[in-house]
Order: C-alpha cells, then sequence, then structure tokens
C-alpha cells in the first residue's frame, strides 16, 4: 500500500507538500503513509488517487489493496497477541518450507544472522505491539532455532542490509560488537549465504522502503511500522524485483567485510556515552 501510494505520488510529480496541501492534510501524513507508519483510510486512498489523477481502475485496485492491508494488519495484530513464539514460529515455518530466502533490512541485522544478546534487545521493543517480556527467553530460543537453516545447502539465503544497521545501536557496545564479528565471519562462511550491504553514498534506483523477506519469489512478509503483511503472485514479484535491483549496488565478500570492520572499529574508538 505505501509503495504503491509514494510511486503513485512520484509518477504524477507531486512533492509531499503540495499532494498535502491539495488534501488539506498535514504534511507529516504524507510521509507517515509512504512510510508504512499510518494505515490510509478508504477516503485518504481515494483523495490520494484523485489528486494524482489516478485512473478509474488504479483507483480501484489501490482500494482493494487497501482492504487487503488493512485485513493483514490485523491478522498480525492478533497474531501479536498470541505473542512473540507463536510468531517467530510462523517464520520458522515459511522458512522450513523454503528453498531460497532473500531479506532486506533497513536499520537492523537480519533476524536469522542476530547474535542472542541483539535478539533479545530486539525483542524487548516489542512491548510496543503488546508482546509479553516474560516470553522474550523463549522468543530468542525459536530464532535461534530458525538459524539451524543456514546450514543447509540446499536452502539459499541472500541478506540485503543497509550500512546503517552495522551502527545504529539496540544493545550495549560490546553485544554489538559481537554482533559484527558474526556478520564478518558470515561473509565467508557458507557458500549458500550471501550478505550484501548497502553503503552509505551509495547511488540506489530502487528505494528501500521497509523491511522484506520474500520466501521462493512467491511470498513476501513485509513488516512495517503499523504491522506485518503478506503478498502473493504479482505483489510478490514486484518485491522481487525491488530486491534484484538493489542487490545490484550491494558489497560482498571483502568489500562487506571492510564495512563491518569499520563499524567495529569505529564503536570501539567512540563509544556511546
Amino acid at each position: 500500500m505505501s509503495t504503491r501510494l509514494h510511486q503513485l505520488r512520484r509518477d504524477a510529480r507531486l512533492t509531499g507538500a503540495s499532494l498535502a496541501s491539495a488534501a488539506d492534510w498535514p504534511q507529516s501524513k504524507i510521509s507517515k503513509v509512504e512510510l508504512g507508519k499510518q494505515m490510509p483510510t478508504e477516503d485518504d486512498v481515494t483523495a490520494w488517487a484523485t489528486i494524482c489523477g489516478a485512473p478509474p481502475e488504479t483507483l480501484t485496485e489501490l482500494l482493494t489493496l487497501q482492504r487487503q492491508t488493512l485485513t493483514e494488519h490485523r491478522l498480525w495484530r492478533q497474531r501479536a497477541r498470541l505473542g512473540h513464539v507463536a510468531n517467530q514460529n510462523i517464520h520458522n515455518q515459511l522458512t522450513a518450507a523454503s528453498t531460497v530466502i532473500r531479506t532486506l533490512e533497513l536499520t537492523v541485522v537480519p533476524g536469522l544472522l542476530q547474535t542472542p544478546e541483539y535478539a533479545a534487545a530486539k525483542f524487548a521493543e516489542g512491548d510496543a505491539h503488546g508482546y509479553d517480556p516474560s516470553e522474550i527467553p523463549a522468543a530468542v530460543a525459536a530464532r535461534l532455532q530458525r538459524q539451524q537453516h543456514l546450514y543447509d545447502p540446499s536452502k539459499t539465503f541472500v541478506f540485503l542490509v543497509l550500512e546503517a544497521a552495522l551502527h545504529l545501536l539496540y544493545c550495549s557496545p560490546e553485544a554489538m560488537l559481537a554482533q559484527l564479528d558474526r556478520l564478518v565471519s558470515l561473509t565467508a562462511g557458507p557458500t549458500n549465504i550471501t550478505l550484501g550491504l548497502i553503503p552509505f553514498g551509495v547511488r540506489l534506483h530502487t528505494e528501500p522502503m521497509n523491511r522484506v523477506v520474500l520466501y521462493d519469489e512467491s511470498t513476501a512478509v513485509v513488516e512495517t511500522q503499523v504491522g506485518e503483511t503478506t503478498h502473493h503472485g504479482e505483489q510478490a514479484s514486484a518485491y522481487a524485483q525491488a530486491l534484484d535491483r538493489i542487490r545490484a549496488e550491494a558489497c560482498t565478500g571483502e568489500q562487506a567485510r571492510t564495512l563491518i570492520n569499520q563499524a567495529m572499529s569505529r564503536l570501539r574508538t567512540s563509544p556511546p556515552n
């Protein structure tokens, strides 16, 4: 939903400010919707499409997508009420059933590559979505169980991670150094694992907007600030194509190790206060 609306505005050559003015919305609403931080209503989608000059068939598609997204979000909230462990088990099942798993992360180390300490720190944020903090140890164990699939040679894993994830701290500096050290080892690890880092300053032809996990090119799980949505068919293919374009700009192997080592050096010499 957020990606389609963002592209519609870009195609109409409208700035966020001009769209907000035409719709009589605060400008912050545009960025929140496009970043997946706010769920647009049907009226919002109709106004957005009308101002951007979208044809009737596009509006119909967008309204259908809005309803699907809202349904997916409600399902995600139900999963959140079931707890951390139930949510992790869903991803465990998807990973076990898939041959090729591709992940895009913007600001966080991918779950399949996280150390226990890093994972626990991330799960601790989950109370904002209604998760029970007492479930954190079991959730970490479930995530670590999924990591066993990394060493299955019949599976292929591709992780695309923005360089920002190497520098943002969600845990202690010591735990982050251990996490980065694990990433270094994976850059020269099993041949079925590719870690691609998107460095600062690189020119991108596709904007990374949300965390995406793509299972066998047929199922895309997209996480936003307000929930998780699942896409199949043509929508999953669109995410697959976006990941292909982003991967073309990624550093791997020795170049990736250099970026990670630089982040480790910076953390050692200039730890946060």
